[in-house]
């Protein structure tokens, strides 16, 4: 899984764009779902595995669905409502509350029937072993 992060090719590609042209743009890309955010994700590869670390501060265990889709892996995490009292005013909010969401489309060569999840201190760890590929079939002519 070699990935190149957006923003890089988009700036080699494109340079006169703007950090405005960023921002309105952003919103096109695959991962947007409406009403829910990315959540910041680093993807390791070794020669066995693919590591997976999401960031999910504050997210209970029971909030986070990770499920697979033909080899779509797709990690979805819900944050608990806040509850302000009468008495409460707000003066500032910046913690997100609602709903993150992650697509990650896995190579051939994952061990899809055993992704190991674990969730410790908000950071979500997942490990997808690799296998061997395939052996080509060869077909004699005849």
């Amino acid at each position: 899984m070699r990935l190149i992060p957006f923003k890089k090719l988009q700036r080699e590609l494109m340079p006169s764009w703007t950090l405005f042209d960023d921002f309105v743009h952003k919103y096109f890309n695959d991962d947007f779902i409406e009403d829910s955010r990315l959540m910041a994700v680093d993807v390791i590869e070794t020669d066995t595995l693919f590591k997976i670390k999401a960031n999910l501060p504050g997210v209970k265990k029971e909030n986070v669905n990770i499920s697979l889709k033909e080899n779509q892996l797709i990690l979805s995490a819900q944050t608990d409502e806040r509850k302000i009292e009468n008495t409460e005013c707000m003066v500032r909010s910046e913690r997100f509350l609602g709903k993150y969401q992650r697509l990650f489309t896995l190579p051939d060569n994952c061990d899809t029937e055993n992704i190991k999840a674990k969730l410790d201190n908000g950071v979500l760890c997942l490990d997808i072993n690799k296998k061997e590929p395939a052996p080509k079939k060869q077909i004699v002519i005849e």
